[in-house]
């Protein structure tokens, strides 16, 4: 009669329909701080076209050049720092792995987006997000009217072209990081309007897959301050320091 999920980031809607159920309640839902310095930046969502692009103009090639000394600069710096495994955590795209846009350091260990929930690396001092991970938005239409088969009902909508205009104001279309620079200044960016069960679908493949790999060194549990690097301006639900 009752089933008891452990999802520390749960796509409510999509259990709703996967169990038939009229409700799904949440429990431990404070927020509990992690112990970690997490710096984003604001330039771009750096999904997988943006990180893998080739052009005649070599923009592509110059944007992997600043994530490769970036990459080094970490792994120098925390080198040593573990003794039973990778120093630094590096999470991003499969493609860019497969096709060598990125050199691995000795001290590193690459996790592809969507194979790392679960995974323990506690003992990294310091874990980089190589942009955002993107579902294939047919693949998401079709997990959709799979969890709803026989039922009538709005799927929703995602707006996948910036140029788009949206004109419902309960549909928001920016979303504000949870940081503050110490004089009451925030800051939001722009983010792609999505509603209904789709969009539910959308967060759990974007925001909440990348809230799911900062975790895999286990900020929270941690003694020694973690370093977190997220190279997307994509929002999630973590407080920002830089």
């Amino acid at each position: 009669e009752n089933t008891l999920l452990l999802d520390a980031t749960p796509t409510v809607e999509m259990y709703k329909y996967l169990f038939d159920a009229e409700d799904v309640r949440r429990e431990g839902t404070e927020r509990i701080e992690a112990n970690a310095n997490i710096t984003q930046i604001v330039d771009g969502q750096y999904h997988r076209g943006t990180i893998c692009q080739t052009d005649s103009a070599e923009r592509g090639k110059r944007r992997r050049q600043r994530i490769q000394e970036f990459i080094d600069q970490e792994c120098e710096e925390h080198v040593g720092a573990n003794e039973d495994g990778p120093d630094v955590i590096l999470v991003g795209h499969q493609r860019t792995r497969k096709e060598g846009f990125f050199q691995i350091p000795p001290n590193a260990e690459w996790i592809d987006f969507y194979t790392g929930r679960g995974l323990d690396r506690k003992n990294a001092e310091a874990l980089i997000v190589i942009g955002a991970p993107y579902p294939n938005p047919r693949a998401l239409s079709r997990l959709a009217e799979m969890l709803t088969v026989g039922k009538d009902i709005d799927l929703g909508k995602i707006i996948h072209d910036t140029d788009t205009q949206v004109f419902d104001k309960i549909i928001p279309t920016h979303r504000q990081y949870l940081y503050d620079d110490g004089e009451g200044n925030g800051y939001q960016v722009e983010t792609k309007p999505r509603w209904g069960l789709l969009g539910e679908l959308l967060e759990d493949k974007r925001e909440r897959e990348i809230h799911q790999m900062l975790h895999r060194i286990r900020p929270v549990l941690a003694d020694d301050v973690k370093d977190i690097y997220l190279l997307t301006n994509v929002q999630i639900d973590v407080p920002i320091t830089t």
